[in-house]
């Protein structure tokens, strides 16, 4: 075994082993590469080598303003039980980790739930992980509100990220800079052609981002502006967005939410998505 720091050069087995470790993360090599050029200051990364091959990874951040850490640690499932994620665990709390506590995302299954539990994980908050085929809805009718957001201003899509952002109550969708959500924006999965907008007199007031890799897409963010709420303009542009997946071929939408998001959970509802897993919010205070 060998541990060593991540390298750009990484990206396509990286994308590997997130697509084998979770079954709804959408990533795939160009992506993962645009991503790790574009890692925020301070973030670390390492993998596990095995026989040449990584099957294993760890992804440490710290984002300012935050009291703590946030760690992405993966293994192969053919590859678990070996020590590889306590190895990363170990080193990223060496090496990388100056928050007074780390959080991480618990898959759903037993054996994650195990391993989390063995490396001093506290399971806290749940989110629920739920799927839609696009290609199974209705496509609905022409509405001139409705726009591509790739056609609307950049500037006013940062500007309503950051006015939803605090309606998630998991705490895991952050106001950022301008700078930030451009990286984002730019990233290889962003569809702006299929993300829509609802523009009423000329300004945004609701919004669906969706980011996609092959036949798989994930809802990014959903949200309606404070004082357009209650008009159900968040559900006419999640409806028009995965109208426009399903019309380029996308097979399987993902979203995950908070236990405590009732708006978004009953808007997937409404459309149609089935949940499938409910992983937890891991927490460690070293």
């Amino acid at each position: 075994m060998i541990l060593r720091p991540g390298e750009l050069a990484d990206a396509g087995p990286w994308a590997e082993v997130v697509a084998e470790a979770s079954p709804y993360l959408v990533q795939d090599q160009e992506s993962e590469t645009h991503e790790m050029r574009h890692d925020p200051p301070g973030a670390r990364r390492w993998v596990v080598e095995d026989a040449g091959r990584i099957v294993a990874l760890a992804r440490v951040v710290e984002y300012d303003g935050e009291d703590h850490a946030s760690i992405r640690l993966m293994v192969r499932p053919g590859n678990r039980g070996r020590g590889h994620g306590r190895a990363l665990l170990e080193l990223a709390l060496t090496e990388g980790v100056q928050r007074p506590t780390l959080h991480t995302i618990v898959e759903d299954d037993d054996d994650s739930r195990a391993a989390a539990d063995r490396l001093g994980f506290e399971l806290t908050r749940t989110f629920h992980m739920s799927a839609i085929d696009p290609r199974t809805l209705e496509v609905p009718p022409d509405d001139e509100r409705v726009r591509p957001l790739s056609e609307l201003d950049e500037q006013e899509l940062w500007s309503a990220h950051n006015a939803v952002v605090g309606d998630d109550p998991s705490g895991l969708s952050l106001p950022i800079s301008f700078e930030e959500w451009l990286d984002d924006w730019r990233d290889p999965r962003a569809r702006p052609d299929l993300s829509t907008g609802v523009v009423e007199d000329g300004r945004l007031v609701a919004f669906s981002r969706m980011g996609a890799a092959g036949t798989r897409a994930w809802s990014d963010m959903t949200g309606t502006l404070p004082g357009f709420r209650g008009r159900g303009l968040a559900l006419l542009a999640k409806r028009h967005t995965l109208a426009k997946a399903a019309s380029v071929g996308i097979e399987r939408c993902f979203a995950g939410n908070d236990d405590d998001n009732t708006a978004m959970l009953g808007i997937n509802g409404r459309l149609g998505y089935q949940p499938f897993a409910s992983p937890r919010l891991g927490v460690m205070r070293p």
